[in-house]
Formats: structure tokens, C-alpha cells, sequence
């Protein structure tokens, strides 16, 4: 099968090597492709004429950017992925709406990335998200933001210089966040106190509000698992370093130094909180 015909792929020059792209373009099948260059000037194409690279009902696709940089003009996606299980690693992605967007259902996994100077970094609807030693710096709002996903997980990644939250979901994913780097975001990790939630071994700081926000989600807010925060250390946010508006925590192994407040416990929507804080 060759997708020559395809604008902005490259045939295969030999049997399993990775599909080239030179352009924007619409990938419809299983395999392995790599940019050959730098793709600037914004053009975008897909469905809804709003993706440069835009990875369309299919399961199976890796996509190297062999480190050359995806930018757009301010405009659609630069990657936007429907269902189906995704790579994409070693690659920048600035200058669109969405660096990264997903829809529909699909396990999306982003290695070794730059996304950058977005409208937002990385937008996940109905997904499950994977970003793992990654840079997320300087979107206008937020980093990384899941609704209704099947969970986010953050790990080794820098976010730094957002304009909204860093990382989090609304309104009943768990959010992941391990070996991570959060400072100078506007805006708070958001959490729903779901199962699977937690946060480990993290710096948290510098936020224009609280460092670590819940919000109260639509899968009830006081589980039995709690939202466990371990071996992080919290500190000069201009809020709370945690805002504890409902759900049960397990606090330790932490450092809170700086912030506005400590810790703080208060109700949302008539929910409740409930903690435990051990001091090590």
C-alpha cells in the first residue's frame, strides 16, 4: 500500500521503515511515521479543516518528530487524535489553539515532548492521557486539562509558566502526578477525589492561587481510597498550598513552606472534607 497520493506523506523507501511527513496531513493507518522537517505556517486540514497533523479513527499510530518543531498560527490543533491508541514523542508543538487535542475516546501517549505557547497545551475530552518527560511551558491557559477523561497521568514533565491549571480534570477522571517540576502556573492542579488520584514526589510552587485545588466532581466526593500526597514539596504559591475542598487526603512525607496558607479545609457544593496529615 503506498500513501504517496496523500499530500504531505512520504512512500516508504523500504520494507517497515517509518512513514515520512514533510506537511500537514491526515494519517488513516496503523503504522510508524516520522517528520522529516519543520512544519511552520499554521495550514491545517482533517474533518474539520482544524489540525495540521490530524490522526483520524485509527489504533496503532507512533509518530517521531525526530526533534523538528510543529507551529501553527494561532489557529485548530496541532495534533488532534480521534479514539484509537497514539504515540507521539520528540517533537515541539507551539503556536495553535490546541497543541495537542484529543476526542472521542482514545489512549494517548506523549514522550519526550515540547508543547509550547498554545491556547492550551495538551486538551483531552473522553481520553485517557499519558505525558512522561515532557515540557508543558507558557500556554496561555491551561497545561494539561481532561474532561470527563479516563485519567490523566503526568510523570518526569516540567510544566512551568501556564496561564491555568497545570494539570487536572473535570469532572470525574484520576489524575496521576509523579517525579514532576510545577512552578509558575496562574492556576492550581485541579483534582477530583476520585480512586487512583495522587500526587508523588513533586515540586508545587510559585502558583498565582493555590498550589492543589479539588473541585467537587460528579463521582461522589468522599471515597474510600483516599487522594494521597507523598514526598512533594508545596511551597510559595499565592494561595493555599493545598485547598482541600472535599474528598478524604492522606498527607506525607511533605514540606509546605511559604504559601499563603498551609493547608486549608473548606466545603464546596455542600460537599465535605477529610484528612489525614502525617508529619515525618
Amino acid at each position: 500500500m503506498s500513501f504517496g497520493a496523500v499530500t504531505g506523506l512520504v512512500p516508504r523507501t523500504s520494507q517497515g521503515a517509518p512513514e515520512g511527513i514533510e506537511d500537514c496531513t491526515t494519517i488513516d493507518e496503523p503504522g510508524e511515521y516520522e517528520l522529516e522537517n519543520d512544519i511552520t505556517g499554521g495550514g491545517t486540514l482533517g474533518p474539520d479543516d482544524d489540525a495540521c497533523i490530524d490522526i483520524e479513527g485509527v489504533s496503532g499510530v507512533t509518530l517521531d518528530g525526530n526533534d523538528y518543531v510543529l507551529e501553527g498560527d494561532g489557529d485548530g490543533a496541532g495534533i488532534r487524535v480521534s479514539s484509537g491508541e497514539v504515540t507521539i514523542r520528540t517533537l515541539t508543538v507551539r503556536g495553535f489553539e490546541d497543541g495537542f487535542r484529543t476526542e472521542l475516546g482514545p489512549r494517548a501517549t506523549i514522550r519526550s515532548a515540547t508543547i509550547e505557547q498554545n491556547s492550551i497545551g495538551i486538551d483531552g475530552d473522553l481520553s485517557e492521557i499519558s505525558c512522561t518527560n515532557s515540557i508543558i511551558r507558557d500556554n496561555d491557559g491551561a497545561g494539561i486539562s481532561s474532561f470527563d477523561g479516563v485519567g490523566s497521568i503526568v510523570r518526569d514533565c516540567e510544566t512551568r509558566g501556564d496561564g491555568g491549571t497545570p494539570a487536572g480534570d473535570c469532572c470525574r477522571g484520576p489524575v496521576v502526578i509523579e517525579d514532576c517540576t510545577i512552578v509558575g502556573n496562574d492556576g492550581p492542579i485541579n483534582l477530583i477525589p476520585v480512586p487512583g488520584t495522587r500526587i508523588e514526589r513533586a515540586e508545587i510552587a510559585e502558583s498565582g492561587v493555590s498550589g492543589i485545588s479539588t473541585s467537587y466532581g460528579d463521582r461522589g466526593n468522599t471515597p474510600d481510597e483516599p487522594v494521597r500526597i507523598v514526598d512533594s514539596y508545596i511551597h510559595h504559591n499565592d494561595g493555599p498550598g493545598i485547598n482541600h475542598r472535599n474528598g478524604y487526603f492522606e498527607v506525607r512525607s511533605r514540606t509546605l513552606s511559604g504559601n499563603l496558607d498551609g493547608y486549608r479545609s473548606e466545603s464546596a457544593l455542600g460537599g465535605g472534607s477529610r484528612t489525614q496529615v502525617h508529619q515525618q
